[in-house]
C-alpha cells in the first residue's frame, strides 16, 4: 500500500509540472538558470511563451536562458576551431539554426559584430575545405563522392564560388538512367513481358526516392515503347547509355593553348531481329499429279542496326570512348568490348559523322532493304528501326531459286 501511495503522488506531482501556467514555467525557468541549466531554462521559458505568447516574465526568461545557450555556443564554436574547422562549422550551422529557432519566437540576444564575423570566416573556410575535395573527386571521376562535398560546401556557404554549377555537373555526372525493358517472353502469353515490365515500373519508381536513391532515373515506359515496335517488345535489344569524351582546346592566360578531355554523355541504341522460316519445295508431275521430290529447309536472317540522336560539336574525330591515357586501362578495355558488342565494327567518329550527315535514317525505309544482305551482325545498318518482318523474310527466302533450279536439273536429267 505505500508504494501504490507514493506511485500516485509521484503522478500528481508530473500532472502538476505539466499543468503549470506561463508564469510558474518562467519562475521554474530562472531557478534552472541559476542552478547553472541554460538548456532546461530555455526549453521552460519556451513552454511558458507557448502557453501565452504575451506573457513579458516569460518572455524575459526565455530571452535569458537563450543569450546564456548562444554564449556557451560560440566557446564551443571558438574552441573547436582551433582544433578542427569543419567541427567548427558544424556547430556554427547549429547555432544558426537555434538563432532562427529565437527569430521565428521574435526573441532577441545581444548581437557580437566580432564573432559573427569570426564564424563567417569559419564557414568560409570550411567550405573552402569541402569545395576542393569535392574538385579533387570530381577530376577523377568520382562524381558522387564530388556531388557530397559540394552539397556540404553549400551547406556551409550557399554562395560559395560556383558550388550550385558543380552541384549540378556533379549530379548529372553521376546519374544513371535505367530502363526496365520488357521481359523476354517464352511461354506465349500475349502482353505479358509488357505487364511485368510495368507493374515493376510502378513498384521501383515508388520506391526510389522514398529509399534515397539519389543518382538513379528511371526511363519512364512511355519513353521505352515510344522507340519500340510491338514485335519489339518480346525481344530485348542491346543498348548503350555511355559516357564519351570530347577533345577541347583552351587557352590559358598566357595565350597558351591547352587541351582537356571532357566528358559526354551519349545514348545510342542497337537493336536485333531474327526472322527464322523453313520453305518446303514439292516438285509435281502436271500430267499425273504424282510428287517427284520434296525438299524442306529452315532459313533464318538477322537484321542489326545501331543509331544515335547525339549530335556532335565540331570535328567527329575529337570524340573518343575513354581519353587516350585510360584506352589501354582495364576500364577502358570494357568500354572498348561494350561497344564492340553492341555496334560491331562502328568506330565513335564513323558514327557520328554519318550520323550527323543523315538524319533522315532515324526512320526505316524498304530502300534500306538491300543493306542488310551484308552481315549487319558485324557492321550494325545505322537505323534507327530495324526493317519490316516482310523485307526480312524477302531477304531470307530470295536464295531459294538455287534448290529449285537443284530440283529441276533432277528432274532434266530423269527418263
Amino acid at each position: 500500500m505505500r508504494s501504490r501511495r507514493g506511485l500516485s503522488l509521484l503522478l500528481l506531482a508530473m500532472l502538476a509540472a505539466s499543468c503549470a501556467g506561463p508564469t510558474q514555467l518562467a519562475r521554474q525557468s530562472e531557478r534552472a538558470l541559476k542552478a547553472g541549466d541554460p538548456h532546461k531554462a530555455y526549453d521552460l521559458g519556451k513552454r511558458g511563451v507557448d502557453a501565452d505568447p504575451a506573457n513579458l516574465r516569460a518572455r524575459r526568461a526565455m530571452t535569458a536562458a537563450a543569450a546564456q545557450r548562444v554564449d556557451d555556443w560560440k566557446g564551443r564554436i571558438i574552441e573547436a576551431a582551433a582544433i578542427d574547422s569543419l567541427a567548427a562549422a558544424d556547430r556554427a550551422l547549429e547555432l544558426r539554426g537555434f538563432r532562427g529557432e529565437l527569430a521565428r519566437y521574435r526573441v532577441e540576444v545581444p548581437a557580437d559584430l566580432g564573432f559573427l564575423e569570426r564564424e563567417r570566416g569559419i564557414l568560409d573556410g570550411a567550405a573552402s575545405i569541402e569545395y576542393r575535395r569535392g574538385e579533387a573527386s570530381l577530376g577523377a571521376r568520382r562524381p558522387k563522392e564530388a556531388y557530397g562535398h559540394y552539397r556540404t560546401a553549400a551547406s556551409f556557404v550557399a554562395s560559395f564560388a560556383d558550388v550550385q554549377d558543380k552541384l549540378r555537373t556533379a549530379h548529372q555526372q553521376g546519374m544513371t538512367r535505367v530502363a526496365i525493358l520488357p521481359f523476354a517472353n517464352d511461354i506465349d502469353l500475349p502482353g505479358i513481358s509488357r505487364s511485368i515490365a510495368d507493374a515493376t515500373y510502378r513498384e521501383v519508381a515508388g520506391r526510389l526516392a522514398r529509399e534515397g536513391f539519389e543518382f538513379t532515373e528511371l526511363v519512364s515506359p512511355d519513353e521505352i515503347y515510344a522507340s519500340m515496335t510491338v514485335h519489339e517488345l518480346d525481344r530485348l535489344p542491346p543498348d548503350a547509355a555511355l559516357r564519351i569524351y570530347h577533345k577541347v582546346s583552351e587557352r590559358d592566360s598566357a595565350g597558351k593553348s591547352h587541351e582537356r578531355w571532357v566528358e559526354t554523355r551519349f545514348d545510342a541504341v542497337a537493336r536485333e531481329r531474327v526472322v527464322s522460316l523453313r520453305w518446303e519445295l514439292e516438285v509435281i508431275d502436271a500430267r499425273s499429279r504424282a510428287t517427284i521430290s520434296t525438299r524442306s529447309e529452315p532459313v533464318e536472317t538477322t537484321a542489326r542496326v545501331a543509331w544515335t540522336d547525339f549530335r556532335a560539336d565540331g570535328n567527329c574525330a575529337d570524340y573518343r570512348l575513354m581519353p587516350p591515357d585510360l584506352e589501354d586501362s582495364e576500364s577502358g578495355k570494357g568500354v572498348a568490348a561494350r561497344w564492340r558488342e553492341c555496334f560491331g565494327a562502328w568506330t565513335l567518329p564513323d558514327m557520328l559523322e554519318r550520323a550527323r550527315r543523315e538524319r533522315g535514317r532515324s526512320v526505316y525505309r524498304a530502300g534500306y532493304r538491300d543493306e542488310f544482305r551484308t552481315d549487319s551482325r558485324k557492321h550494325p545498318v545505322l537505323c534507327g528501326e530495324l526493317p519490316a518482318e516482310d523485307d526480312m523474310a524477302y531477304l531470307a527466302l530470295e536464295g531459294v531459286w538455287r534448290p529449285v533450279l537443284v530440283a529441276l536439273k533432277s528432274v532434266d536429267r530423269a527418263d
